[in-house]
Formats: C-alpha cells, structure tokens, sequence
C-alpha cells in the first residue's frame, strides 16, 4: 500500500513539475548552444545556452536574452531596443528617454571582435564584456554589469559600468550619462570625461579634458602631454603633463576643485 502512495506521488510530482516549471521555455527558445556562421542573422530568439557566430552583421532584437555567454565575429554587432522618448531635452542635449519598452541583455560574458559594437540604451550585458573594434558605442541607459576590458580606435561610453574598465583606445568619450563604479584604466591619444567615476582614474593619454559635470570620488593618476582640467577630484591628483590647464570661467557651475593633494 504505501508504495503504491509513493508511487502515485512520484507521478503527480512529475505532472506538476512539467506543468509549472516547463513554462519558463516558449517554443521558439533555443534550448541548446548557439553555433552559427552566416552573412547577416539578426537574433530573434531567446538562447537557454551559449551563442557562437561569425557573420557579417549581427543583431539581438529587443526582446531576446542570451542565457550564456555570447562569443561573435562580425563586422557590426547590435544588441537593440525599443525606447520612447519624452519631448523634453535631458542634460546632454538630445531628448530623455521616457520608457525602455525591452531591450536585449547576455546574461554571461561578452567577447566581441567587430568593427562597430553598440550597445542600444537599456541593453545589457550581465557578466565582463571583452571587445576589440574599431568603434564602441555604448549609448545612454545601458549597462555591464562587470567589467569591460577593450581595444578600440574610439570609444564612446554613455552607459553604466558596475564594475571597471581596462581599455587603450585613440579617442576616449565619457558622456554625461556614462558611470564607472569603480576604477578606469586607460591609455588612449584623446580623452575627454564628463561625468562620474566612482573610485580611481589611472589615465595615460597624449590630450585630456576634463568638463564641468565630471567627478572622481577617489585619485588620479595622470602621465599626459596637455592636460585641461574642470570638475571635482576628491581623493589626490598625481599629474606628470607638460601643460596643465585649470579651467576658469565666470560661471558658477565651472569650477576647479581637488580635495586632496595635488603632485604636479
């Protein structure tokens, strides 16, 4: 008797599981590694494993999520969402973004060689990002939620970093909307920052500007040849330049503010 009571639980717990626990896979989920080598493919699928491609132009439309990791060579890389915008103008200059309606995400890591890699506002990559391009564009909104490790000839961020970036590039933008938890690392001939970098900055660069909205709540430490400076530090200012500029103008929003030492 009682195993014939077991027996039947048994049964109605494997009912139950396939019930309730197989919803989470709709049927056109890839429920297996990604492999693909195509001209153009743009994903519309959800991937429950890791995805493989080398094609021209890939794209992950905005409702898609990688489960894994995803490893692509391409010319373009796209990961896309769909975005309503206000009508008014936000601190950069263009319009505020109302609502993100969806977007792609990885939920793993992110190795990408490409020559153009933009990541749409909203997009997200959960684990590191490792990138060689020629352009980065990482667009208001969007974010990794590690580190990202990059060699680009212009790199432009204006999206959330949880973590660090390592990067040596020829132009280096940091928007108004850009944000680094915790360090940036870089070489690069052209740099310009424009908003907020939570810990340290260790920057060798031949020019580097700094704007008015920038803020470094921990050091610097800079080896560059022109160096014109607007903004907050908190921490210390270790500065080796041939030409340090402190930016002054009438305005109360410009100003020049080192809150700890300055070696020059």
């Amino acid at each position: 008797m009682k195993r014939k009571i077991f027996i039947s639980f048994i049964l109605l717990f494997l009912i139950f599981s396939t019930t309730i626990f197989a919803t989470d896979i709709k049927p056109d989920d890839i429920n297996s590694d990604l492999y693909l080598a195509e001209n153009n493919y743009s994903l519309a699928s959800k991937v429950l494993g890791n995805a493989f491609l080398t094609v021209k132009d890939f794209e992950v439309a905005d409702n898609v999520e990688i489960d894994g990791d995803l490893f692509v060579v391409a010319n373009t890389v796209t990961l896309k969402s769909n975005v309503t915008y206000s009508d008014a103008i936000a601190k950069d200059g263009e319009y505020a973004i109302d609502k993100i309606n969806s977007h792609a995400s990885v939920k793993g890591n992110a190795y990408v060689v490409c020559k153009e890699l933009t990541l749409e506002p909203g997009t997200e990559i959960s684990g590191d990002l490792y990138v060689v391009a020629q352009k980065i564009n990482m667009q208001k909104s969007s974010n990794v939620g590690r580190n990202i490790f990059a060699v680009a000839n212009s790199f432009t961020l204006n999206g959330r970093v949880y973590n660090s970036v390592y990067a040596t590039t020829q132009n280096f933008n940091m928007n108004y909307f850009g944000s680094i938890d915790k360090d940036l690392n870089l070489s690069s001939n052209n740099i310009n920052l424009s908003s907020v970098i939570h810990r340290n900055a260790n920057i060798s660069a031949n020019e580097l500007e700094t704007t008015s909205n920038f803020l470094l709540y921990g050091n610097l430490d800079a080896n560059v040849d022109n160096f014109n400076y607007l903004g907050e530090i908190h921490g210390n200012a270790n500065i080796k330049a041939k030409n340090l500029n402190f930016v002054t103008n009438t305005d109360d929003n410009y100003k020049c503010l080192i809150q700890g030492n300055l070696n020059y």
